[in-house]
């Protein structure tokens, strides 16, 4: 699924739904990111915001996570968000308090 700058890839098992997101989420795409969430998430399982490839996020792409969130809670599933270290949304995680609310994997290394 691709919609201007950004792309999400899912991949499903059992009991986990992964978003890989790559490019910018912003005002433009957050409804792209939280409508491919509230088709993924499993029912008390685990859903994983892999955001590694962001290479922009601003304070609506926070919300969004947050909407994801917030989805994730009312099917009784546990939310991860994966980060690049040091990249724009491990920033934008630690700096709004977002880690205090979901699971965060802070992961080395170039965006994939």
């Amino acid at each position: 699924m691709t919609f201007g700058q950004l792309k999400i890839d899912r991949e499903t098992t059992p009991n986990a739904s992964t978003l890989r997101v790559s490019g910018e989420v912003d005002i433009a795409t957050v409804d792209m990111l939280v409508e491919a969430a509230q088709s993924a998430v499993p029912d008390g399982g685990v859903l994983v915001l892999d955001l590694v490839a962001v290479e922009f996020m601003d304070s609506a792409g926070v919300a969004a996570v947050n909407r994801c969130r917030r989805l994730a809670v009312a099917a009784e599933s546990r939310m991860v968000v994966r980060c690049r270290k040091g990249g724009p949304v491990a920033q934008l995680v630690a700096w709004t308090g977002l880690d205090t609310l979901v699971d965060v994997e802070i992961v080395e290394g170039p965006a994939g």
